[in-house]
């Protein structure tokens, strides 16, 4: 893609790394929707039912651990975060790192529980981040957890 067009998609004030950034995230979006068509077409019902069984457990193992602690604590993302994407980087390399990169995250959308996440220090001048999911309507106490949180690892520059 040449540089003007890449300016023109995201404007002048943005540089080519995050036009480039930006338009691997609009191909990542087209894939997961083509491949949901294809899925739906194909398979219709069968991978949203088996979905939905593995929602339900999610939530059972949340609501369980929810009963002996006042909220889970996990890293944001499996791994410290990445640098941009190679230049060389492929489109289905691209997609594995951002499909795993939400394994974390995608919890709370799937419970419906509410999930905070702070920063929690660097590892190699990258941001680390801290995910707190807490109890349903309880969104005080993670607020609390994770002020008190950031207020510990405040030295973590």
């Amino acid at each position: 893609m040449k540089r003007d067009t890449l300016l023109s998609l995201a404007g002048p004030e943005m540089s080519i790394a995050d036009c480039l950034y930006t338009v691997l995230w609009v191909l990542t979006a087209a894939m997961t929707t083509l491949l949901g068509e294809y899925l739906k077409e194909n398979y219709p019902g069968f991978f949203y039912s088996k979905g939905q069984n593995i929602r339900r457990l999610i939530v059972k193992e949340y609501a369980d651990a929810l009963e002996k602690y006042d909220v889970v604590a996990m890293p944001t993302i499996p791994w410290a975060a990445s640098k941009l994407p190679e230049k060389n980087m492929s489109t289905f390399e691209h997609m594995e790192v951002a499909f795993v990169s939400a394994a974390n995250t995608m919890a709370a959308n799937l419970t419906g529980l509410p999930a905070l996440t702070v920063n929690a220090g660097f590892v190699d001048g990258l941001p680390v981040g801290a995910l707190f999911t807490g109890r349903m309507f309880d969104e005080v106490a993670l607020f609390r957890v994770g002020h008190i949180f950031e207020k510990l690892t405040s030295g973590n520059k």
